[in-house]
């Protein structure tokens, strides 16, 4: 009797059946996030204005596809949507290309904001549902606010591109170590005798 496909009957197995397809490149992967966000650490000025350029192109080439969609919709109202969202991207990105520090200097401080508005409600949520414990999102609430207060009081938009840098090169580097981790991970596929068993050589 053939063996029957194990994968098809556990998800987990499918997962682990795929990572260990690619793994050198995870690693690999893994390794340059950790470089990049050491070295954003390091400058980390010099790492938002990268950040903003990236954006800036990658934000061109999406709005122009986005506004290329428009036109197998032409006659419809999904013409008008695609178009106007593809121009609307193109012209955010160019603006992170002509003044990159500025844009990502104000694209972190949007996103701080919106971070203390979510907090803020699911704060007031708890407190009125009485829920246990209602108070733990004030506690990150609290930090970002003084956060917020220290960076604009050291200086715009230096400091927040400061803020920025460091964080993001940290956030990365945890990234990248997660993924080298998974990338070195032990072949548990071994252990259950699922390897060389599918799929099919």
């Amino acid at each position: 009797m053939a063996d029957r496909d194990p994968t098809s009957q556990n998800t987990m197995l499918a997962s682990r059946e795929v990572l260990e397809r690619t793994k050198g490149k995870v690693l690999l992967v893994g390794v340059a996030a950790v470089l990049l966000g050491v070295l954003s650490v390091g400058l980390p000025r010099a790492a938002a204005t990268g950040t903003g350029y990236a954006l800036g192109a990658a934000g061109l080439i999406a709005g122009i596809v986005q506004a290329l969609r428009a036109i197998p919709a032409r006659g419809t109202p999904a013409m008008v949507t695609r178009l106007a969202a593809g121009i609307g991207i193109m012209i955010a990105g160019g603006l992170l290309l002509a003044w990159p520090r500025p844009a990502v200097a104000a694209l972190t401080l949007g996103l701080g904001v919106l971070a203390v508005g979510l907090l803020a409600m699911r704060t007031l949520g708890n407190w009125r549902e009485r829920q246990p414990k209602w108070w733990l999102p004030a506690i990150p609430l609290a930090a970002l606010l003084a956060g917020f207060a220290g960076v604009m009081w050291a200086g715009w938009p230096g400091s927040v591109l400061w803020a920025a840098g460091t964080v993001g090169g940290f956030a990365l580097a945890g990234i990248g170590w997660w993924l080298v981790m998974i990338g070195t991970a032990h072949d548990s596929h071994k252990e259950r005798g699922l390897a060389g068993k599918w799929p099919p050589k």
